[in-house]
């Protein structure tokens, strides 16, 4: 294996991990210790010396054996040269304090299971050189110990009025009339000011990828996509539904109340899990994170027709299951974030379109109600002439480019 090619300066791999790129307040990594340990300083500063041990001896190890460990069992490899260190980190910390390694608990032995060093393993030491890897460790270390102390500091400071406490170096902050604020170092507390935490640190931008915010108006949001850029007669998405279940008025309104209702629940979470996978920076998921969410709402409403109408659910057929594979709901999904749409223009924007498709399936359903009285050439008859209805009604509907403004 070939070293992966990083142009990179040194220095920027060593800062990276420290702040743009920092284990616990950008990735979420090693959140189980964070929390665990960050009651007292001393105990951060444990902590983030010895998982920094770790990631530098196993990176330089794993670095140096990346061309002779075999894909197939490089994660067992990696597992069991991370718990080669964590065991020498072990007895060192018995053998130094046996206070201080009563005080860590479990939580050092479990330095082997920590996600940012078996990840940094995988994702940096196996396709790169010792001396970068060791620089990406030191860097990542810091940037793992910087966090623990940022939640340990505020914690001790509030939960018992000083800093490193049980030292020779304890400090008073508030005198003796302080009342700690003893839910600081209790569980509760950490959870808080992690949360804070990382709340403010996503306010400097740190890491965070923002689209930028659409100040289209609502009213031109729904009439462009009700009407002008109709999901059927202008994009061309959720066409199979549309030649599909429009023979009937009746069937037609409830498919589209029933896939209008998909596109708003889809809507509402997309937003959320949006924002969720920029502040992960894991866009990679949105597909599988969408689909997930789709699959889940149509089988909600799956449920609730078959309960309360049957006789709906036997005429909707294939249809109702196929809402999932619908275009136009996964289109929905992804056009509202590629627009950088806020929550209200998400939700006006999921009525608008939910509206266009309901329009559209009534709107065809009546033209082919009236063509059963009708004429129609053998040849021309079923779906053809279905269409050819479909092209005149998107003509009609180009006269509406422009009212949306």
């Amino acid at each position: 294996m070939s070293d992966q090619q990083d142009s990179s300066p040194s220095m920027d791999v060593l800062l990276r991990g420290f702040w743009k790129e920092n284990p616990v307040f950008v990735m979420v990594l090693g959140t189980c210790p964070t929390l665990a340990v960050t009651n007292k300083v001393i105990n951060c500063f444990a902590m983030g010396i010895s998982v920094m041990f770790v990631l530098v001896m196993s990176g330089l190890l794993i670095s140096l054996l990346r061309n002779f460990i075999p894909k197939q069992v490089r994660i067992a490899s990696f597992i069991l040269i991370i718990a080669t260190f964590v065991t020498m980190v072990d007895y060192a910390i018995q053998s130094i304090s046996l206070d201080l390694y009563d005080s860590l608990g479990a939580f050092i032995q479990l330095i082997v299971v920590n996600c940012i060093i078996l990840g940094r393993a995988e994702a940096y030491a196996s396709k790169n050189g010792p001396v970068k890897s060791m620089l990406d460790a030191v860097g990542m270390g810091l940037g793992f110990t910087f966090a623990l102390l940022c939640l340990g500091v505020i914690r001790e400071a509030l939960g018992n009025g000083t800093l490193m406490m049980d030292t020779p170096f304890e400090i008073s902050l508030f005198g003796p009339n302080f009342a700690p604020w003893s839910i600081m170092i209790l569980p509760p507390g950490g959870f808080f000011v992690l949360g804070l935490e990382l709340a403010l640190y996503r306010r400097c931008g740190a890491g965070i990828e923002r689209h930028p915010m659409n100040t289209e108006s609502l009213t031109s949001i729904f009439i462009n996509t009700l009407i002008v850029n109709n999901f059927v007669l202008s994009m061309f998405l959720g066409i199979c539904p549309f030649l599909g279940v429009s023979a009937k008025k009746e069937t037609a309104l409830r498919m589209g109340i029933a896939v209008t209702f998909v596109l708003l629940v889809s809507s509402i979470c997309a937003y959320g899990i949006n924002i969720t996978l920029n502040y992960l920076q894991a866009p990679y998921l949105i597909l599988i994170c969408y689909i997930a969410v789709i699959a889940a709402a149509v089988q909600l409403v799956e449920m609730v027709i078959k309960k309360y109408s049957p006789a709906l659910f036997r005429a909707l057929g294939i249809f109702l299951p196929l809402i999932t594979t619908n275009c136009a709901i996964l289109g929905l999904a992804l056009f509202q974030t590629q627009k950088g749409y806020n929550f209200l223009q998400c939700l006006v924007y999921a009525l608008g379109a939910g509206g266009g498709f309901t329009l559209a399936l009534i709107i065809m359903a009546g033209m082919r109600e009236k063509l059963e009285l009708a004429d129609v050439p053998d040849i021309a008859q079923g779906v053809s002439i279905t269409l050819i209805l479909a092209g005149i009604l998107s003509l009609a509907f180009m006269g509406f480019a422009g009212l949306g403004g």
